[in-house]
């Protein structure tokens, strides 16, 4: 699944403010990447596009959403943590260059329909 937050203006039609890939398997869902713009950044574009993905997910009767980020990375885990997910684990030195510990989290979605 490809979602991407774009908009349109009089001097540039449709610009690219982010995207965000996710993988459905079953009842999980996968999110693999989240990027925005530098300049659409702390607007809250990566909010809009999770939410995009938690509906999406509720639609195909997903149960949770499970993704993995560096532990260096502060505004994304923030945000995460701000929409709910939940730092289920670690993984040593996932990353390279430099070495970093994954952190792993999960957003438990409820069947009928609320996070």
């Amino acid at each position: 699944m490809v979602l991407v937050c774009e908009y349109e203006t009089s001097e540039r039609k449709n610009q690219l403010l982010g995207f965000l890939l996710a993988r459905i398997t079953g009842q999980e869902c996968e999110l693999e990447n989240v990027a925005v713009a530098s300049e659409s950044q702390r607007r809250r574009v990566g909010t809009q596009l999770i939410h995009a993905l938690i509906q999406a997910a509720r639609e195909h009767r997903v149960l949770r959403i499970l993704l993995e980020v560096r532990e260096s990375n502060i505004p994304a885990r923030s945000l995460y943590e701000k929409l709910g997910f939940k730092v289920t684990n670690r993984r040593q030195s996932y990353y390279n260059h430099p070495t970093e510990d994954a952190v792993l989290y999960a957003l438990a979605l409820k069947e009928s329909g609320g996070i």
